[in-house]
């Protein structure tokens, strides 16, 4: 897990909130899931990733469509080298949340480290096309650019 989401999972544990939204859930229950994601927060922000997991978990057993609970499962995923998973949770999350900057480039960066260059090309152009100034993944871009060979790409990113 690099350091901007190390940051942005304290931020959720601080806040006990979620950044994307609970679909819609009552009250009640998105204040029961924000907690959840906060206590998973901490749990994954402090490295202890069995609590982590169990949490985000239950939160999808009882939510399938949950999509912090599954791009945070997505990210544990991938730090523990289970990028084919990662991908499937990823994905998952942007059908609900579409316009989610960080689960495009997220799923870039599990794609890349899978071989499948074509695809984080296109998942890193998505975050460009959201956000043009996004510098993490213009320099992922670029790094798949350079496994490509394709080195003048690479520099005009």
């Amino acid at each position: 897990m690099n350091r901007a989401e190390r940051r942005r999972q304290q931020k959720i544990a601080e806040k006990g909130r979620p950044s994307l939204l609970t679909n819609g859930l009552p009250s009640n229950v998105t204040d029961v899931v924000q907690q959840a994601l906060g206590l998973a927060a901490q749990h994954h922000g402090a490295g202890r990733l069995p609590e982590a997991e169990n949490i985000y978990q239950l939160i999808l057993k009882n939510n399938p469509n949950q999509p912090n609970a599954l791009y945070f499962l997505g990210q544990l995923a991938h730090q523990v080298g289970r990028n084919e998973i990662a991908v499937e949770l990823f994905s998952k999350a942007l059908t609900i949340a579409p316009k989610f900057v960080d689960g495009y480039n997220s799923l870039g960066v599990a794609h890349h480290n899978l071989g499948n260059m074509d695809e984080a090309v296109a998942s890193f152009q998505n975050v460009l096309a959201l956000k043009p100034n996004h510098a993490e993944a213009q320099n992922n871009l670029g790094g798949v650019r350079i496994d490509q060979g394709k080195l003048e790409e690479a520099v005009a990113n």
